[in-house]
């Protein structure tokens, strides 16, 4: 299973091709299934299409899935874990990708280890990718390599018309580099190595697409041109088979300047055609390059770059019974004496066909504690009601999704807002228990956490649960203080319905906020067995209890509100209703409890002997939170729309007279909400 077209000639792609060619030639049933999609910062198309790929195949088959394509939906993967045998393909770690923004890479190091945690084995390309995916999570026992092959070649004669071999130059050396112009490649760096050369008598071909990363290559264009080095250096964009082959026929160096490969297969192409390698030791590329038949060089570093292809083409040009000779005919003897010895494609595929096998035999190899179900449901990672048009009514998790600027935007105003009454008791309970591992479901970037944690004594081991990635990533810790240490921070991406309730077991306090009304009864109720089963605690915060109150600056309560300018009249009460009608559809669990939330937790945490305080906690908002105002009427307007779209002018004209009237410091609004604390019962 692979992100798009198998057809695109990258180094894993090729793999991909190549393994299920030669599997089809021994037999093997092997279709191999193209999502559709944006991969690895997956959007809606790729998750559907995840999804339905894996959901249509039969129980029990053993799906190969590239990295490019797991690495971004772990929940997809979680879904079909008991059902199906998934094995990861893991070229490189997502987050080893250079150039991504901080927040994007602690997005897939989080999905990707969730997302390896619900397969029975994952194969790597090299034993350095082995290592860094043992970092993942995943243990040895688990792991097995499978390294590229290499297509048989005749040996390039471009090395040996040299002078170094008696011979005299034809032309300039020629130095090639082959790889996708993206930041990793190092092409940029390429580029500014080749300016610093002192060297003459020498071309460079950058191979490559130039569609991956068009930002990356326009640069990279450009900055040739502003060194007048066209010339000299040709940028040709991919080229099909045919083509690399007859460029690799005259080429007398390759060059690799990656920052990281997790293989680095271009090496091993070149070394089958006798071509020797200057390459970096960025990832895998030491381990990947056969000793002698080339040179290595630091990562990112285009001085030490720049030099050793000086000493190259110096040792190229040199008199045969010069000292200097002796180097470049060493690298260039060996590079052809290793042609032979590489793996072939038959043989990688030998060697994967025994990884999977293998896997296959491993008694407990599946960790995934998801208890099989053919259609599990699935929750909202970051509930934050009342906004309904932030939870839509979707069984896919990645639905109910609710965007930073609007968690940041009502943060504040959450604090501010809840029951401080609460946390004497629950301090009293997490001293006199020793607590100190707390479980927040469904927590966004960590407003619970900042709230909670320096209002709790002592060590804390935290475990943030949410779908959504992006908000994992931006989570922020509390400010320090002398009161209490945040031991530890775990954040994990999984929907509630599996492991965020698999996660309650390990827990001292289970907390959550704004999300108790958008789950299903049936949810809560395993949610609270759960709880019982753990001795946990539960302080949940902030659930929507269906009252909203509108009222003048006086005081003066005004329930007519809404449409004053003529047509069909919407009134303030009118929109609860609706919007209270709205909260109990699907949000992912089921139809969700909505308003009677809280209550009916209370119910079910005292039927299982738990001591349980509920305190009103409302939003009280004025002008000074006209932008969070303007937010929730917007979404109530959208959801009294879903419920009444014949009466969607009338509604519109309400929503902007209230978000007026509150800009305006004309009116203020109340929302309910009710905090929970429950206490387990005394132990004996």
């Amino acid at each position: 299973m692979v992100p798009g077209p198998v057809g695109q000639r990258t180094g894993g792609y090729l793999y991909d091709a190549r393994m299920r060619d030669e599997f089809l030639r021994r037999g093997w049933e092997m279709p191999v299934h193209e999502l559709p999609g944006r991969f690895p910062a997956a959007d809606p198309a790729a998750r559907q299409s995840m999804a339905r790929t894996l959901s249509a195949l039969p129980t029990g088959s053993r799906v190969l899935l590239d990295g490019l394509a797991l690495g971004g939906l772990p929940c997809e993967a979680a879904v079909q874990a008991r059902r199906l045998r998934l094995v990861a393909l893991v070229h490189h770690p997502l987050a080893h990708e250079a150039g991504l923004p901080a927040h994007l890479r602690l997005r897939f190091g989080l999905t990707e280890r969730e997302a390896v945690r619900h397969c029975m084995g994952v194969v790597v390309t090299s034993p350095f990718t082995a290592e860094r995916v043992q970092a993942l999570g995943v243990p040895p026992e688990r792991i097995r390599v499978a390294p590229p092959g290499t297509e048989p070649a005749p040996l390039a004669s471009a090395p040996l018309r040299a002078p170094a071999f008696g011979n005299e130059a034809q032309g300039p050396m020629h130095l090639v580099c082959v790889g996708s112009l993206a930041p990793r490649k190092g092409q940029d760096i390429l580029v500014e190595a080749a300016a610093r050369m002192e060297a003459s008598g020498w071309t460079l071909t950058l191979v490559g697409s130039l569609e991956r990363n068009p930002a990356f290559a326009r640069e990279v264009v450009r900055r040739i041109r502003e060194l007048g080095m066209e010339d000299r250096i040709r940028v040709s964009g991919e080229l099909d088979h045919e083509a690399l082959e007859r460029l690799y026929r005259q080429t007398t160096l390759l060059v690799v300047p990656s920052l990281y490969e997790g293989y680095g297969m271009v090496v091993t192409e070149a070394v089958a055609r006798g071509i020797p390698v200057l390459a970096t030791d960025g990832g895998a590329l030491p381990h990947t390059l056969p000793a002698g038949s080339g040179v290595v060089v630091p990562a990112g570093d285009a001085a030490a770059l720049g030099r050793a292809l000086d000493q190259l083409l110096e040792a190229h040009g040199a008199r045969s019974d010069h000292p200097g000779a002796a180097r470049w005919r060493a690298l260039v003897e060996e590079a052809r004496h290793c042609s032979d010895r590489l793996l072939d494609w038959p043989e990688a595929a030998s060697v994967l066909a025994e990884a999977l096998a293998s896997l296959d035999s491993m008694e407990g190899a599946r960790t995934s504690a998801m208890p099989f179900a053919p259609e599990p449901p699935h929750a909202s990672g970051s509930a934050h009601s009342p906004d309904p048009s932030r939870a839509q009514a979707s069984p896919d998790p990645a639905d109910a999704t609710f965007d930073a600027d609007w968690l940041s935007l009502r943060e504040p105003v959450d604090h501010r807002s809840r029951a401080e009454g609460l946390l004497p008791d629950l301090v009293d309970w997490w001293r006199t228990r020793m607590a100190h591992r707390i479980v927040d479901l469904g927590s966004g970037t960590g407003s619970n956490l900042r709230y909670l944690a320096p209002r709790l004594p002592g060590s804390q081991r935290w475990t943030l649960v949410d779908h959504d990635p992006d908000l994992l990533a931006r989570v922020r810790r509390p400010t320090p203080s002398g009161t209490f240490h945040i031991r530890s921070l775990d954040p994990v991406v999984a929907d509630l319905a599996g492991r965020g309730l698999e996660s309650v077991a390990r827990a001292d306090l289970v907390t959550a906020s704004a999300l108790l009304d958008l789950v299903s009864r049936e949810w809560l109720g395993r949610l609270v067995q759960a709880c019982l089963e753990a001795g946990a605690a539960a302080l949940f915060a902030l659930s929507y209890d269906g009252t909203v109150r509108w009222s003048r600056a006086a005081g003066t309560l005004d329930t007519d509100g809404g449409d004053v300018e003529g047509g069909t009249r919407v009134s303030d009460r009118w929109i609860l209703d609706a919007v209270n009608r709205h909260q109990h559809r699907d949000k992912g669990t089921g139809g969700a409890l909505g308003p009677r939330a809280a209550e009916e937790a209370a119910r079910l945490f005292r039927g299982a002997g738990y001591r349980c305080r509920l305190l009103p906690t409302p939003w009280v908002l004025g002008s000074a939170d006209a932008s969070l105002v303007g937010e929730l009427v917007d979404g109530w307007a959208r959801a009294a729309t879903e419920v009444a779209p014949g009466r969607a002018d009338a509604i519109r004209r309400w929503a902007r007279l209230r978000t007026k009237q509150v800009a305006a410091g004309e009116v203020q609004v109340s929302v309910g909400h009710l905090d929970l604390l429950a206490l387990p019962p005394e132990a004996g």
